[in-house]
């Protein structure tokens, strides 16, 4: 279950970076707007979305935390890596 749900978590921050630098079509305020965005709000959202998926089939309630940082800190690293690559494009 947590393996399907990493996965999940890899093909939706795939799709939100093409859906970025798609819309955005090398518009560097836009860019850095969405930037911020992933870096500020989608954490949060991702970490608490993951934790209340897991933890009906989670007894200890660890590993849901675990996952969730796990994907939380994925979705951190989008933000940077979204910041930089404004900055040089």
């Amino acid at each position: 279950m947590d393996i399907l749900i990493l996965l999940g978590v890899l093909v939706l921050i795939a799709g939100i970076n093409y859906a970025i630098f798609r819309l955005t079509a090398l518009h560097r305020p836009s860019r850095v707007i969405a930037g911020v965005v992933t870096l500020l709000a989608l954490p949060p959202l991702s970490y608490w979305a993951t934790f209340y998926l897991m933890l009906p089939n989670d007894s200890g309630a660890f590993n849901s935390v675990l996952v969730a940082f796990l994907v939380a800190s994925f979705f951190v690293i989008n933000g940077i890596v979204l910041l930089i690559s404004t900055a040089f494009a």
